[in-house]
């Protein structure tokens, strides 16, 4: 899964992102019994200020429970997003889909 728009300083160390994270998750998407033991992994995508996390989770049952939650990131003051990893091939299409979505004229975009 990958999370993007949670502020973070250059170099943050692995213990911090992972802190941020869970507090991020029993804020925000309601997810009380998040723990750092949840993840098998879980870090910025690079060094940089502020940039992507992703968190591979050790049960999938618990991530589902994070994606479910994201709608509860409407309520966060900041412009964060939760998506699931997609491998590289994909993330080119979903782009593409999601250009071609906010290219749509309202009235098509609201449709049931």
């Amino acid at each position: 899964m990958i999370v993007q728009g949670l502020s973070g300083e250059a170099g943050e160390s692995g213990a911090v992102t992972r802190k941020k994270c869970v507090d991020l998750a029993k804020k925000y998407l309601k997810v009380s019994d998040a723990c750092a033991k949840d993840f098998s992994a879980c870090h910025r995508l690079n060094s940089n200020a502020d940039a992507a996390i992703i968190i591979k989770f050790i049960d999938l049952d618990q991530r589902n429970l994070w994606l479910t939650g994201a709608r509860g990131l409407a309520a966060h003051p900041k412009n964060i997003s939760i998506c699931p990893d997609l491998p590289p091939i994909a993330r080119d299409l979903k782009k593409d889909i999601l250009q071609k979505r906010k290219d749509l004229d309202s009235e098509t975009k609201n449709c049931p």
